[in-house]
C-alpha cells in the first residue's frame, strides 16, 4: 500500500495517523467517523456470524468511533477492544496455564454462556465437568483461529480509505498498529 506505513501488527490499540492534512475540518473527520463506525459494525458482525460471543464482553468492548481527535493538522483515530481478541482471532497453540489454572476462567465462561441461552439444559455439575474438560483441551491444544478480526481488517478497507483521503487532499497517511 503506497503511502501507508505500518508498524507492528494489528494488535492492541489501533491508531490511524493522518499527517500533512491541509485543513482540519468536518470532511476528513466525518470520513474517519464513518470509517470507524463501519469498521466497528463489521467486526461485531464478524463475531456474530462466526458465533464467537460467549459472554458478549469482546463484542461490547469494540470501540471504533468516539476517539477521533484533531491536533495540529494530525488526525488520530483509535480502535480498542479487549486484549484477548488476538487469541480469539489468531488462535493459540496451547496455554502456559495448567488445566487447574484455566478451570475458573472456563467455569465463568460456561456459566455466562448458559445465562445467554447456550448450554441451557446442563446442570451445575454438568457445567463444572464441561468447564474442566474445556480447560484441559485449551491448556493442551489451544484455541482454533477463527479470523474474525483479520478477515475484516484485510478486506481492502485501508486502501479505500487511503484513496478517499487522497481525493480530499491528504498527502500523508500513516497506519500505526501498536
Amino acid at each position: 500500500m503506497d503511502g501507508i506505513t505500518t508498524e507492528g501488527n494489528f494488535g492492541g490499540i489501533e491508531d490511524i495517523l493522518l499527517s500533512e492534512v491541509p485543513k482540519a475540518g468536518g470532511g476528513i473527520e466525518g470520513l474517519l467517523m464513518r470509517f470507524g463506525q463501519k469498521l466497528q459494525d463489521d467486526l461485531i458482525k464478524s463475531l456474530d456470524t462466526k458465533r464467537i460471543n460467549a459472554s458478549g464482553d469482546l463484542r461490547q468492548s469494540i470501540q471504533a468511533v468516539p476517539n477521533v481527535q484533531v491536533s495540529d493538522g494530525i488526525f488520530t483515530y483509535k480502535l480498542t477492544m479487549l486484549e484477548y481478541y488476538e487469541d480469539i482471532d489468531e488462535g493459540t497453540k496451547g496455554s502456559s496455564l495448567s488445566q487447574k489454572d484455566l478451570y475458573p476462567i472456563m467455569l465463568n465462561w460456561v456459566r455466562t454462556k448458559k445465562a445467554f441461552g447456550g448450554l441451557a439444559k446442563i446442570s451445575e455439575n454438568g457445567l463444572k465437568s464441561f468447564a474442566w474438560n474445556t480447560a484441559g483441551k485449551v491448556s493442551k491444544f489451544g484455541i482454533k483461529a477463527n479470523n474474525f478480526f483479520s478477515d475484516v481488517i484485510n478486506d481492502g478497507r485501508f486502501n479505500k480509505l487511503q484513496n478517499d483521503l487522497a481525493d480530499m487532499g491528504v498527502s500523508g497517511f500513516i497506519l500505526n498498529t501498536k
